[in-house]
């Protein structure tokens, strides 16, 4: 872990450039190369190269990336002198690739020679015990570089968060966290401050067909609404500030939902 951990994103390299990018170049290689770039695979030395999203290499790339891993070696553009690679090479794709090799979109040496240890990193709805560890990671992620907080989840987010089936995974949490993070700034960030699809979603998956959406969403907030009001003995601005919402909003809410 104290060696180096390098990363390229395959996606966003056309495949000469990826070459370049990976193999590095000798000065004058080629226009524009005014002085020596070693290239990731030598500056990885003998830690770890992470290609991400390795199903996207071009065919030309591929079979350079295939001769680099059947024998170590390389040649740098513009070099004469072929250099040896010590170094480990890990690669991720949100694809299949052995259905990328049937549609011949994928070499199939090459799939074999980076196949030798494989690991498939489940949804995050399949890793519920992930969800609250990641979502305090990007809230103080948050805090840090929006320069916001302190800010926490109440429970009922949380319950929220595990209940959810995130088809977007990852990213979804992350920006889902952000959103009400840069909304709300500081304090305690409950469900009211979520996205309405994430609250109503969770509660339709939780009791399908129990009753109506609007019902089940104007129960979701009095709920909210009625615990807030009770933190702070009735006090309407507090309660409000606490909700993160005006509190003229939170006098129409009260009046739309019927609460006393």
């Amino acid at each position: 872990e104290e060696r180096p951990f390098l990363s390229v994103n395959a996606a966003a390299l056309p495949g000469d450039l990826f070459e370049s990018t990976l193999f590095g170049h000798a000065r004058g290689a080629f226009t524009g190369a005014v002085v020596r770039y070693p290239g990731l695979i030598e500056s990885a030395g003998t830690g770890t190269l992470f290609l991400d999203e390795i199903s996207e290499l071009e065919p030309r790339a591929q079979a350079k990336l295939l001769h680099l891993l059947d024998t170590g070696e390389y040649l740098p553009l513009g070099q004469t002198s072929v250099k040896r690679s010590r170094a480990r090479i890990v690669a991720a794709t949100n694809r299949k690739l052995d259905e990328e090799v049937k549609g011949g979109n994928f070499r199939e040496d090459l799939y074999y020679r980076l196949n030798v240890l494989s690991y498939t990193v489940p949804p995050l709805r399949q890793r519920p015990a992930d969800i609250g560890l990641l979502a305090d990671h990007f809230l103080r992620k948050a805090c840090t570089s929006f320069s916001i907080g302190p800010l926490a989840f109440s429970r009922s987010v949380m319950d929220l968060f595990e209940e959810y089936s995130w088809p977007g995974n990852v990213r979804e949490l992350q920006n889902t966290v952000y959103r009400a993070g840069v909304k709300v700034r500081r304090g305690t960030l409950r469900t009211l401050h979520f996205s309405i699809p994430i609250s109503c979603l969770v509660k339709c998956f939780k009791n399908p067909g129990s009753r109506s959406l609007p019902g089940r969403i104007m129960e979701f907030e009095k709920k909210e609404i009625l615990e807030a009001l009770q933190l702070f003995g009735g006090n309407r601005s507090r309660a409000a500030a606490h909700l993160g919402i005006k509190r003229t909003t939170l006098i129409y809410r009260i009046r739309r939902l019927g609460i006393e």
